[in-house]
């Protein structure tokens, strides 16, 4: 069975739908998706994500694995390894020391406060009948939008990833994998 929890906190835009409706609403007419469950935090469980050891190196050198060990509720856009490694050369000075900041600020527009799961956004974007904008933890915001069966989400810079489903909902929040990181260019423009 499929762990609910309100996800209030996760509308942060105006004239978004309510996403905690939608999220009553499939609760109610049974919808499901065959999403993984567990009790560990987004932290291990992006540890433990097999094909996402770059997320997993990149949490940890920049320090958001202690937000996201913590029992705030969070829905992080999981880029895969495939995903950085697309970026080339840029994805790779990304990755350095000195890149610190910059990976935080493109892992914080990874990140929506509240619990989200793919089910919740689909029916949020029927029920708008279009695209579906939500704050970032970062100063940008994301907007989800779908073709047929496949949900799209596209940075506030451009930059565009498909949802690779299904999610795994941890002990706190949800952990949505993505195709392609959120940043149209490298870390130096």
């Amino acid at each position: 069975m499929m762990r609910l929890k309100p996800i209030l906190t996760a509308i942060a835009c105006v004239g978004m739908v309510p996403l905690a409706a939608c999220n009553d609403q499939a609760a109610e007419t049974g919808a499901a998706e065959a999403e993984a469950v567990s009790n560990e935090t987004l932290a291990a469980n992006i540890t433990g994500l097999e094909g996402h050891s770059t997320l997993a190196g990149a949490i940890t050198n920049t320090g958001l694995s202690t937000l996201l060990d913590g029992t705030s509720d969070y829905t992080i856009l999981a880029p895969d390894d495939a995903a950085f490694a697309k970026l080339g050369d840029a994805g790779k000075t990304l990755m350095e020391n000195d890149q610190k900041a910059v990976m935080v600020a493109v892992l914080r527009d990874h990140l929506i406060p509240g619990e989200l799961t793919v089910d919740a956004i689909r029916t949020a974007i029927a029920d708008k009948g279009g695209p579906v904008t939500m704050r970032t933890m970062g100063s940008n915001s994301v907007t989800f939008s779908q073709e047929g069966e496949t949900i799209m989400v596209k940075g506030s810079d451009g930059s565009g990833a498909t949802i690779i489903e299904p999610a795994i909902t941890a002990a706190n929040g949800s952990l949505i994998k993505v195709n392609s990181v959120l940043v149209k260019s490298g870390p130096n423009g």
